[in-house]
């Protein structure tokens, strides 16, 4: 493992939906990382900003305040004005989230703007719907009607949850179940056949009708539920599972917190409590913690308990990783566990092993072809400084379009506008390296926002920054 990458383990990306990809050949010169290389990763771009995650394809990633990159050439393809964007399911629509504005994508060709406090795609990609605003068609961007509340949306995307008015239909935006403000809580089955209200009342949309309703768990707050794959059943933590449509109770548990099922609906964990097989009820062994899982791995075999470890299902046998966040590679093979390093999912053995030098809580993505892994480093110290890059590390030899650092300062230092020049502004925090001069003691960096054309390039003294990440092949420039 480089030193680079050993010195570095980073700190928050959005989390982006796995995929259960299986390439294993190179794609357009970056390797695939696997348990038998992934000890070869090393840095290829040190970007400005936040790690935002990744588009579907795996060849974009977004950095907050920054833009949409291209991993392929390095460049900035799209802007991003506040900390993210968001993609259609099939990547072909962009939306900058804090313009509100839509793009086709990759093209770049402006679409339209939405006017209201916030974006989502249905899930299947044809509406966009803005909280505050109304229902746009995604292709065609027109304006199709007008909602005034806040917007969850259902799994398939046949229906929306709208905070204040109710449950609509999507393509007509009748309201089907109307609610007022006091529901915050709308909880939809995968087949989108059925939801809950609040942890409390099970409605099917077929019928328009209130099936049963939950029993009391005497908390004040709605019950966390958990509908099977198949929407056969419904997990209610602290209480049990019922059948559906017909809401009988066929298993009880009062220990058992937050419920998932596995993604075959073969098996049923609640935290804090055990792991269930469907059918039988049978108890197949305990687990202790996780309030914020359990969580499956895509093929069933592997759970994970926040804050405690990794069990086999098939075995119960745990692997104790006292950390927090786990992130399963899109293969399937590899997962990385926070303030840890990464480790191989068939034999749990540890591969890379991370040293974390920022308060927050690590977070890391990988892309969806699994050639590249994001990082996250945030500066919390200094309210003013450049306090987020975005660490792209792939297997020695990716064909990276150029590479740049990272350094970091922890009081304020002076830039110039070229060597030995005119003091220009004060820095400090983390700050990309994109050049170098060839006696390498000073860094050319850069300030303001980089779409727009405001790029300013500034220099620095390498005797006044700390180096972090400065892989080989950083570009020599003689200004």
């Amino acid at each position: 493992m480089t030193t680079h990458l050993t010195r570095l383990f980073a700190l928050l990306v959005c989390i982006l939906a796995s995929m259960h990809l299986i390439a294993q050949e190179d794609t357009a010169g970056f390797p695939v990382i696997t348990p038998e290389n992934v000890t070869d990763l090393e840095l290829g771009y040190a970007l400005p900003g936040g790690c935002a995650g990744f588009d579907p394809t795996g060849q974009y990633v977004i950095t907050g305040y920054n833009g949409v990159h291209d991993i392929l050439t390095g460049e900035i393809h799209l802007p991003v004005t506040g900390f993210t964007g968001v993609f259609s399911p099939d990547g072909n629509t962009y939306i900058d989230s804090d313009a509100d504005t839509v793009y086709a994508f990759p093209s770049g060709e402006f679409r339209f703007t939405t006017e209201g406090s916030g974006n989502i795609f249905t899930r299947d990609g044809r509406y966009i719907i803005s909280s505050q605003d109304g229902v746009y068609d995604a292709t065609s961007g027109e304006f199709l009607y007008e909602i005034s509340g806040y917007v969850a949306s259902s799994n398939t995307g046949t229906y929306f949850f709208e905070r204040g008015t109710g449950i609509r239909e999507t393509d007509t935006g009748n309201i089907l179940f109307p609610y007022d403000d006091s529901v915050f809580n709308i909880v939809f089955s995968p087949d989108d056949r059925y939801f809950v209200e609040e942890g409390a009342f099970v409605y099917d949309l077929e019928s328009n009708q209130q099936l049963f309703e939950i029993d009391d768990n005497g908390y004040d707050f709605p019950a966390q539920v958990s509908f099977s794959p198949d929407s056969m059943y419904l997990a209610v933590e602290q209480d049990g599972i019922y059948t559906l449509p017909d809401g009988e109770k066929v298993f009880t548990t009062t220990d058992g917190w937050t419920a998932n099922f596995s993604s075959d609906g073969t098996v049923v964990g609640f935290a804090d409590d055990g792991i269930y097989e469907v059918g039988t009820w049978e108890k197949l062994f305990n687990i202790e913690g996780g309030l914020q899982g359990p969580y499956f791995t895509l093929d069933s075999e592997y759970v994970f308990v926040n804050e405690w470890g990794v069990y086999q299902v098939e075995t119960g046998e745990l692997l104790e990783i006292p950390y927090r966040y786990f992130q399963v590679s899109p293969n399937n093979d590899l997962f990385i566990s926070s303030y840890d390093g990464i480790y191989e999912l068939d034999t749990w053995n540890k591969l890379v092993t991370f040293e974390t030098l920022s308060p927050s809580p690590p977070f890391a993505s990988y892309n969806a072809e699994q050639t590249v892994i994001a990082y996250q480093y945030i500066n919390r110290e200094f309210e003013d400084s450049l306090n987020s890059a975005c660490l792209l590390y792939g297997v020695a030899g990716a064909n990276w379009a150029y590479r740049s650092g990272l350094v970091q300062s922890d009081s304020l230092i002076s830039a110039y506008n070229v060597p030995d020049g005119n003091e220009m502004n004060q820095i400090s925090g983390f700050i990309v390296v994109y050049a170098q001069t060839q006696d390498n003691t000073w860094y050319k960096v850069t300030m303001g926002n980089s779409f727009e054309g405001e790029l300013t390039p500034i220099w620095i003294r390498a005797d006044d920054v700390t180096p972090i990440s400065m892989p080989e092949g950083i570009p020599i420039e003689s200004p």
